[in-house]
């Protein structure tokens, strides 16, 4: 699936569940996430959580992360922003809205990961994979 198809998707999940999605270009800055999204207090995807602001990279079916983006993005995790990658299901049935909560669910396990080690949280950053299923973390 296209990047520009995918990013149409995501913005008609976003803006049904009351939320925001703003396209984000920062000049001076290659490698920011496409997308600001704002959640309302209380917002839920399946009974997942998903309220507040998320910085969102949005990748075709076999797009990757570049080196210059991933910089980015753990600059923004080590300031506490909510950074997610997500890609298209390969499966063209399954809702954009899975594939968000499940970038969700993955992320808070790594959220969880960081604070439980000996380490001060979000010193030591942990790539996960958001095309594995949650069972896999």
């Amino acid at each position: 699936m296209k990047e520009s198809k995918f990013e149409a998707q995501f913005g008609k999940m976003v803006k049904r569940l009351g939320g925001l999605s703003y396209k984000w270009v920062s000049p001076g800055n290659a490698g920011v996430p496409d997308r600001i999204v704002f959640f309302p207090p209380g917002t839920r995807i399946h009974e997942t959580l998903v309220e507040g602001i998320w910085f969102v990279e949005l990748k075709s079916t076999k797009g990757r992360l570049t080196p210059r983006q991933v910089h980015q993005h753990d600059r923004l995790r080590q300031r506490m922003a909510r950074v997610l990658t997500l890609w298209p299901d390969t499966h063209q049935y399954v809702p954009v809205s899975h594939q968000f909560v499940k970038a969700v669910c993955l992320y808070l396990a790594r959220v969880s990961l960081e604070t439980n080690t000996a380490m001060p949280p979000r010193t030591k950053v942990q790539y996960v994979d958001m095309r594995l299923s949650i069972e896999e973390v």
